[in-house]
């Protein structure tokens, strides 16, 4: 008995990066667990550009939203950052430039794979309001400027 062919008709199910989002409290809880190791499980991308001044998440990456307009670029941060489990996307609000670079590097995921293994996550509120609940504890924040 020769196996037959899957029927036409059928289609894989395909499941697609969409990014999600996650709350200051709960991120603040994430990096403060000592089990989730950055760089590795975790990676914050903040995409502000020259407001980055006014203070960072400690650890995180800076890559202004400029540079998800271009593809040659989004493939080389995703080949940079295809190692890391999950990804924190941010800007000064999360209301424009965070959410757009995160929907970009998914759609590039789902178009350059078909599949994805990253979470990509977009933090409520931004920076600003991270800061605003955070800003003393140096254990997760650092350059802390309220004057820019």
């Amino acid at each position: 008995m020769r196996d037959r062919p899957a029927s036409p008709t059928k289609k894989q199910k395909r499941f697609l990066a969409v990014p999600s989002f996650i709350t200051p409290q709960d991120l603040h809880q994430y990096l403060k667990d000592p089990a989730h190791v950055a760089g590795r499980d975790y990676l914050v991308v903040d995409v502000r550009d020259t407001d980055f001044a006014g203070g960072n998440i400690i650890g995180c990456k800076n890559i202004p939203a400029h540079h998800f307009n271009d593809e040659m670029e989004i493939t080389a941060i995703h080949d940079e950052l295809k190692t890391v489990g999950k990804l924190f996307f941010h800007c000064a609000l999360s209301q424009v430039r965070g959410p757009r670079c995160a929907q970009k590097y998914c759609t590039f995921i789902n178009q350059a794979s078909g599949h994805f293994e990253q979470e990509i996550v977009i933090l409520r509120g931004g920076f600003e309001e991270f800061k605003g609940l955070y800003g003393r504890d140096k254990s997760v924040v650092e350059n802390i400027s309220y004057g820019y």
